[in-house]
């Protein structure tokens, strides 16, 4: 049995530029907190992005839209500090 297709609303390029910049604000806070030093291991990396997973794990679970979208903010910059670490070139295993 086949199933219908999800019919989803249109991602618009103005909320996507707004996240963006947002995203923008939140790195620069965390440079602003954390100092602008890359993460230096793989296990550091993982351990920073897990840690940020679980927080927006906890949001969804305790129906909090205004809290998930603060912890995705986190996670999708500690996913960004992760890969500008590799790209570096620094990162150890």
């Amino acid at each position: 049995m086949a199933f219908d297709p999800i019919i989803r609303p249109e991602l618009q390029t103005e909320d996507l530029l707004r996240v963006l910049a947002q995203l923008k604000q939140k790195y620069n806070d965390r440079v602003d907190k954390h100092g602008p030093g890359i993460l230096v291991s793989s296990h550091e990396i993982l351990g920073v992005v897990v840690e940020e997973y679980d927080e927006v794990k906890a949001e969804v679970q305790a129906n909090r839209l205004q809290g998930l979208h603060r912890e995705l903010e986190d996670l999708a910059v500690a996913c960004i500090v992760g890969m500008v670490s590799l790209r570096s070139g620094r990162v150890q295993w």
